[in-house]
Order: C-alpha cells, then structure tokens, then sequence
C-alpha cells in the first residue's frame, strides 16, 4: 500500500506530468491491469510517477520528448535478457567507463528500464532496482550518469527537459 505522504507526491507529481505532456500525442495509458502484469512478468514495481503515469496518463509516445525520439513503452525498454529488469543497478553516482563500456563490469543493463534515447549512443534510462532506484540516467560510450543534480526522478526529468536547462551530463 502507498503511504498517503508518498501518495501526494505521485499525485502531485502526476499533475505535472499531465500539464508538461498536455497536447503532445502520448500513446494510451496501459491501465492498472496492463502494468501490474509487466511488473509480474518482470519481477519489479516500477518507482513512481512513472508507474502511475503509464496505468493512468500514457504508456510512451513516438513523438514526444523526452527523450528526443520519443518516450519508449515500457515493454519496449525492458532488458532483453532474462530477469536483468529485476537485478540490482550497480551505481550510485557518475561512473566513466573503463576501457568502454563494453569492457567494463559496471555497464549492464541489470535494473535499467530505457526510456529513449537522443540518438547516437545517448540513452535515458530509469533505475528500477537498487540504490539509485527512481532516478533517471544518461548513459552513452563514455560513462553513466544521474541525469539531473538533486532531484532527479521521471517527473523532474520531463518537466526539465520541457522546459528548463538541459540535463546535467
């Protein structure tokens, strides 16, 4: 069960999300059936907002940021390896990689749910599991990074992308 405190803040932050989206073509929300399943068939709960902004506001949208092509399903962005949305994200702050991410022990996708990406190697993803739970990351072939400085959840980035400064990098 949500807390009531925790219950506002999705509420509010909802709010939010339905204004910065407002006129932007979203696909259709998934409905509260539709994202339990994937989080059953995941092994995970999503964090809120996002959980709430796919059951009740809108489940991705092709043209829309962020980000810039597009916010993915979540079906979409889900790991393809078995499980790997239920393992634990390692980091907790920004991480270059060594030797490139292809090299590195740290690059997995374990925990990662990719919301989009702005092309060229330059992926968004949320954190599902873990310590960094909630928060939404930049990762491209040089290093993983929290998206913002401070607040860094799925509502704060949408509403910066919108229409504050760019992310933090």
């Amino acid at each position: 069960m949500i807390s009531s405190v925790s219950a506002d803040t999705t509420t509010i932050a909802l709010a939010s999300l339905r204004e910065t989206y407002g006129g932007w073509p979203l696909e259709p929300p998934w409905g509260w059936a539709a994202t339990f399943a994937f989080e059953r068939r995941h092994g995970v709960v999503l964090p809120e907002p996002y959980r709430s902004f796919v059951a009740e506001v809108g489940a991705g949208g092709r043209f829309c940021g962020p980000p810039r092509y597009g916010l993915q399903k979540p079906d979409e962005g889900a790991p393809r390896r078995p499980g790997a949305l239920a393992r634990t994200f390692p980091l907790v702050a920004r991480h270059e990689w060594q030797g490139g991410p292809a090299n590195d022990p740290l690059a997995v996708d374990d925990g990662l749910l990719q919301l989009g990406t702005d092309g060229c190697d330059a992926t968004w993803f949320l954190v599902v599991t873990g310590p960094a739970r909630g928060t939404v990351w930049f990762i491209d072939d040089t290093a993983a990074s929290p998206a913002l400085r401070g607040s860094s959840g799925f509502a704060d980035w949408v509403v910066d992308w919108k229409g504050g400064p760019k992310p933090f990098r």
